[in-house]
């Protein structure tokens, strides 16, 4: 295995593509931005690690080309390399190029092949050391890094990359598809390393979760059930269900007073604001939600 550092030229000479992991986290704008002052500033510090894209395919995972974001043809595979660690970095590299006038960034990107010559590692595995051990990944990456390992059909957890995808975090994601707190991190990381919990296999709420999820996009807006405010309260809910009520009882409660929740008070809702010295816009749309869902019920009556 090539231990030395190999630029984006040389790579490009040798006849080689870069190409993304399908199911790797997304590209984030915040990130990026604040790469490319980085790069702009104090040049690249250290090397963004490839992989050969066949050993990639071969374990089963998609690819994709990391420029165009167009899937690979298999007869094409031996042509490309995968980035698995540094790319923000490369993505920023390849903005400021495009956007740099001339003269103003030239800089080459650089690459380099783990270090870990025996491959004890499988892929999905070397990804997940790269971003727990060194560069950890946040809440809702965890799920998308545990999407690609688990070679088990798991519902359940296809949605929560499904929600992290979207910006929710790990919490609020695991508690909309769930309807508990059953799923935590350390769930998703032993999922990581083939050790699969019973709640990722219980999905019999997870229609429900779904229904509800897309009822409150639509009142709320995606960007306000990406934290946890909405789920937390949801389950504040559906645990205070009487022991002698069945559980479907109150979520489908939640669901007609969503269904029903006019325009104008989930647009108060969204808007809340906390105040320094005074209560927070969590316990603010808790008790708006609270009242609201009160006369709700009191109306049904």
């Amino acid at each position: 295995m090539n231990k030395e550092i190999i630029s984006y030229t040389d790579l490009e000479a040798m006849g080689l593509k870069p190409a993304k992991l399908v199911a790797n986290r997304q590209i984030k704008r915040a990130i990026q931005a604040a790469k490319k002052r980085s790069l702009r500033k104090s040049g690249q510090a250290i090397p963004a690690i490839i992989v050969d894209a066949k050993a990639v395919v071969d374990q089963g995972f998609g690819i994709l080309d990391f420029k165009t974001g167009a899937p690979i043809p298999a007869e094409e595979v031996e042509n490309y390399v995968v980035i698995v660690d540094g790319a923000h970095r490369f993505d920023a590299h390849l903005n400021l190029l495009k956007e740099a006038k001339e003269g103003e960034y030239s800089d080459d990107f650089y690459f380099m092949f783990p270090l870990n010559e025996k491959q004890t590692l499988n892929i999905g595995q070397l990804l997940a050391e790269i971003n727990t051990c060194t560069t950890p990944w946040k809440g809702g990456d965890y799920a998308i890094g545990a999407s690609m390992m688990v070679n088990e059909d798991l519902p359940v957890l296809s949605f929560i990359t499904e929600l992290a995808k979207k910006g929710c975090s790990l919490r609020a994601a695991c508690e909309l598809a769930t309807l508990t707190d059953s799923i935590t991190k350390g769930v998703i990381v032993k999922a990581m390393n083939g050790e699969i919990e019973g709640c990722l296999r219980f999905a019999e709420n997870l229609e429900y979760g779904k229904k509800i999820y897309a009822l409150a996009a639509e009142k709320f807006g995606g960007i306000f059930l990406t934290t946890r405010t909405f789920p937390d309260w949801l389950l504040k809910i559906l645990n205070a269900t009487p022991s002698t009520t069945p559980r479907i009882i109150t979520i489908e409660s939640v669901i007609s007073f969503l269904e029903r929740l006019s325009d104008e008070d989930a647009a108060e809702i969204v808007k809340m604001k906390g105040s320094r010295g005074g209560e927070t816009k969590e316990a603010l749309v808790n008790k708006r939600l609270d009242e609201l869902f009160l006369a709700f019920q009191n109306k049904s009556e």
